[in-house]
């Protein structure tokens, strides 16, 4: 789901939304400040000038890879939003 809505941006500031949206629903990398990101990197001029492609690398590499998957038994949690397709393949993933 969080990388569907990396993938998802066609801006810097569409970026800076799905942030806030990162730091509260998903799990990032152990050693990311945080608030360093968000209040230095984010909105300096060298990070602006980075292609979009490239800020959202920057964004993918924030995230805990093991958080890239649900656990099977959250499969079916209405909150967890997800659509036919990802319970499928949830369900595909842990044999069922």
């Amino acid at each position: 789901m969080a990388v569907k809505l990396i993938s998802a941006c066609k801006s810097l500031e569409e970026l800076k939304k799905v942030f806030d949206c990162l730091c509260k629903k998903y799990f990032l990398h152990y050693n990311l400040r945080v608030a360093e990101f968000k209040n230095e990197i984010l909105n300096s001029k060298e990070f602006e000038n980075l292609s979009v492609k490239k800020q959202k690398e920057i964004f993918c590499r924030m995230l805990d890879l093991n958080e890239l998957y649900i656990n099977e038994c959250d499969k079916d949690d209405k909150e967890n939003n997800l659509s036919s397709e990802d319970i499928l393949f949830t369900k595909s993933f842990y044999g069922e």
